[in-house]
């Protein structure tokens, strides 16, 4: 099973910020965290009137992380309040399954604090004492310099990218940055 223990640290404003692996009694903040950025519409695929998720489905993807010995789904807390979440995933493939891939999100309130890096570097950690992954990757717009920053300064690299993978409005595109960091 793929658990891990709290863990305590404070933010760059001094704030105690919790990380630990999501419980189902999270779902309600993950969704929330969610709803936000995804209203914020700006380095997401959903359109806010495409996002449909209910607090059971985040359980249910909980439950599924929390069962999954190469998966992890971490939260930060922060006050009481689930500042972000961060999902590490197994492609489904026999021929992947060296791979490992993320997504974050931070509620925009708790952006700036050093909690996305955390939980990156968290997970990270996590995954260099599993001896089976190889090699972590994420997908970033290439119009979020803020994240690519964050990525590169944890040793992410560029491997490729999707030109005009994003269609933002008529005429007005961006590219899908591939990024990964090899563990072994």
């Amino acid at each position: 099973m793929a658990i891990l223990h709290k863990q305590e640290y404070l933010s760059k404003s001094g704030i105690p910020v919790i990380i630990r692996s999501a419980v189902p009694a999270d779902a309600a903040g993950i969704l929330s965290v969610q709803r936000k950025v995804v209203e914020e519409n700006r380095y997401v695929m959903t359109a806010p009137h495409e996002f449909h998720k209910t607090n059971e489905d985040y359980k249910e993807l909980i439950d599924a992380a929390a069962g999954h010995p190469g998966e992890l789904l971490l939260v930060a807390a922060a006050n009481d309040t689930l500042a972000g979440w961060l999902i590490l995933y197994t492609p489904s493939l026999e021929k992947r399954s060296h791979v490992r891939e993320f997504g974050i999100m931070l509620s925009p309130d708790w952006r700036g604090l050093g909690i996305g890096k955390k939980l990156i570097a968290t997970m990270l950690n996590w995954t260099a004492s599993r001896p089976l992954i190889e090699k972590v990757c994420l997908e970033v717009f290439s119009s979020n310099e803020n994240a690519i920053q964050l990525y590169r300064s944890l040793g992410f690299q560029e491997e490729g990218r999707r030109l005009k993978q994003i269609k933002l409005g008529p005429g007005s595109y961006v590219d899908l940055i591939l990024m990964y960091k090899a563990l072994k």
